[in-house]
Parts: C-alpha cells; structure tokens; sequence
C-alpha cells in the first residue's frame, strides 16, 4: 500500500462571517480516520463558535467517541472534542477538559482565530 497523501489531506476553510476573513486548515484523515470521514460529511456548515481561553467551540453534532485522542495540544491544533460534540480550534499549546481526537492543522492566520469575540458565527468549508 503506497502513501498517497492527497487521499488523507482535506484542506479547509474557516470563515468568521461577520469579518470576512479566512483562515485556513487541514484535516488530517489518518490521524483520526472515522471522526475525520464524519466532519467532512457534515461540510460546509455554519454555526456558532465559542471562545474559552485559547480554546474555540464549534459545534458540529456528529456525536463520535474518543479515536486517538490525547490529552494535550498544540498550538494551531484541530481537534474534535467527544464531551462537547464539537470542533476545536486551539490558539496555544495547552490540556483541554477532557481528550481530544486531533483531526488536523490550522495553516495560515491563526491569529484571526486568537483575536474572536466570545460568540463568533463561523463557516468551515472544504477548498480545494
């Protein structure tokens, strides 16, 4: 079997809809095959996100247990979060409430993400 990167990566894009700016990511399949199959099943989606520290919530209601999961992450991290059902977005390195399936990467403007207000209507898309 040969590694076919193009068959695992999924780039997306983050909207933050009442600022109009972009940022950009990947979801990493082989880093959590089935919750990643999920969410990008689920794309496009709007909805809104919280801000917790350097943790963003982003409901997305594919309700999926731990896959891989880890107890800390990194900065720009993606990660799924199976005790809020929802996307994570982390600014910092840091050890969120509970495991984390980490699904991918943020890879451009990160700080769009550190500067959201508490509440924050965002729209995650895949690009290609």
């Amino acid at each position: 079997m040969h590694n076919n990167k193009a068959l695992n990566v999924f780039p997306i894009e983050i909207t933050v809809l009442e600022k109009n700016e972009v940022i950009k990511g990947e979801l990493t399949r082989t880093k959590a095959p089935r919750t990643v199959e999920k969410i990008i099943a689920k794309l496009p989606i709007t909805n809104k996100a919280t801000k917790r520290n350097q943790q963003i919530n982003f409901p997305i209601g594919i309700e999926m247990g731990k896959e891989k999961s880890s107890k800390m992450v990194k900065k720009g991290d993606i990660g799924y979060w199976p005790i809020g059902d929802a996307i994570c977005f982390f600014t910092e390195d840091m050890e969120p409430y509970g495991d984390i399936n980490i699904i991918g990467q943020i890879t451009s403007n990160l700080d769009v993400l550190k500067k959201l207000r508490l509440i924050s209507t965002l729209k995650i898309a895949l690009t290609s």
